[in-house]
C-alpha cells in the first residue's frame, strides 16, 4: 500500500510533537534506576497481631494487658528492592507532642513528671529498644519486640511507637556529577503503640503550664508557650484560647482547635506576635483549655524578661 505524501508529512510531525513533549524519552531510564533507592522509600511495615490486640482491623498495636505478664510486639518489615539487601533500624520510642498540637508516635521527646508507678513505653521493653536488621531484596523480616508489664500494673494507657528507618549504603547515595557533594534521603515508618489494663477506665486529665517567655527572631516577637500533660491519658479534641495581654490592654488572641496531647508529654506552641515586643512590661496569659466536658483556665502574669 502506498502512503500519501501529506499522510507521511502529518505522521512525521505528529511524532516529532511526541519528543518533544516527552512522550518518547532516549535512555532515560536508566537514570531513574539509578536514583529512585534514594529517592522512594521502597519498603513498608505491617502489625502482626498477638491474641491481646483489641481490634485487628487497626493499623496500629492497641493492647489489652495484665500486670506481671509479657507480649510480643512483632513488625514484619517488606523490603521492596527488587535487587539489592537493606539494612532497617527497628527502635522502640515513646509519644510526645508536635507544635501543630498532634500526637508523634514515636518522638524523642523526654516525658516530663512520670510517677514512680508509671512506666512509659520503653521501660516496658523486654527486648534491646533498637534493632538492626537485614532484609533481603524483594522479601520481608519479622522483627520480634517484647513488652513486661510491671507486676503492680498501671493506671490509664502508655503511648508510644516503633520507628522503623532505612538505612542508606554508601551504594545508595547520589553523587552530583558537576560537584563533589553527596545527597542522601532518609526514610522512616512508624507504628503506633497504645497498651492499657483497661482502654475504658476514666481518668481525667491533669494540665499545666510549665513554661512561658516572649522570644525574639530578628525583629519578630513570638510567645513560647509549653502545656504539660500530667496525667496517663490520651488527650484529644482540645480547643485553645490565648489570650495575651499588657496593661489590660490585649495585644494577642488566638483560638486553636482540634488539638491532641500524648501522657506526661509537653505542648510547644512558639506564636508569633502581631508587633515587635520590647520586652520591658509586665505580661498577663490567659489560656482557657476545652474537650467535651473538661474545661480549665489559666491565668499567669509575669515581669519583663531579658532578653
Amino acid at each position: 500500500m502506498t502512503l500519501s505524501y501529506k499522510y507521511v508529512v502529518f505522521t512525521s510531525l505528529i511524532i516529532a510533537l511526541l519528543f518533544s513533549l516527552g512522550f518518547f524519552t532516549i535512555d532515560t531510564a536508566h537514570v531513574w534506576a539509578d536514583t529512585r533507592s534514594n529517592t522512594e522509600p521502597q519498603f513498608s511495615v505491617v502489625p502482626q497481631f498477638s491474641p491481646e490486640q483489641t481490634d485487628t482491623q487497626l493499623g496500629y498495636y492497641h493492647l489489652q494487658v495484665k500486670r506481671g505478664e509479657k507480649y510480643p510486639l512483632r513488625v514484619r518489615i517488606f523490603n521492596n528492592n527488587q535487587t539489592s539487601s537493606v539494612y532497617f533500624q527497628v527502635q522502640l520510642r515513646n509519644a510526645g507532642n508536635t507544635a501543630h498540637g498532634q500526637i508523634a508516635y514515636a518522638t524523642s521527646q523526654q516525658l516530663k513528671d512520670i510517677p514512680r508507678n508509671y512506666k512509659p513505653l520503653t521501660a516496658l521493653s523486654a527486648t534491646e529498644n533498637k534493632r538492626k536488621v537485614l532484609v533481603p531484596a524483594h522479601s520481608y523480616k519479622d522483627v520480634l519486640l517484647k513488652l513486661k508489664i510491671p507486676t503492680k500494673g498501671f493506671k490509664g494507657t502508655v503511648a508510644g511507637g516503633i520507628l522503623v528507618t532505612r538505612l542508606t549504603a554508601q551504594a545508595d547515595k547520589i553523587q552530583s556529577e558537576s560537584s563533589s557533594s553527596n545527597v542522601t534521603n532518609k526514610f522512616s515508618m512508624t507504628l503506633p503503640v497504645l497498651v492499657s489494663q483497661d482502654f475504658t477506665q476514666k481518668i481525667a486529665p491533669v494540665l499545666s503550664l510549665r513554661k512561658v517567655a516572649i522570644v525574639s527572631s530578628g525583629r519578630q516577637s513570638y510567645l513560647s508557650v509549653a502545656l504539660l500533660n500530667r496525667s496517663p491519658v490520651i488527650f484529644g479534641k482540645i480547643h485553645l484560647h490565648i489570650k495575651l495581654s499588657v496593661h489590660k490592654k490585649t495585644i494577642y488572641n488566638k483560638s486553636l482547635r482540634d488539638f491532641q496531647m500524648a501522657p506526661y508529654a509537653v505542648l510547644p506552641l512558639l506564636l508569633k506576635l502581631p508587633m515587635q515586643d520590647k520586652q520591658s512590661k509586665k505580661y498577663s496569659l490567659t489560656i482557657e483549655i476545652h474537650s467535651g466536658k473538661f474545661n480549665k483556665k489559666i491565668v499567669h502574669q509575669w515581669f519583663p524578661i531579658t532578653p
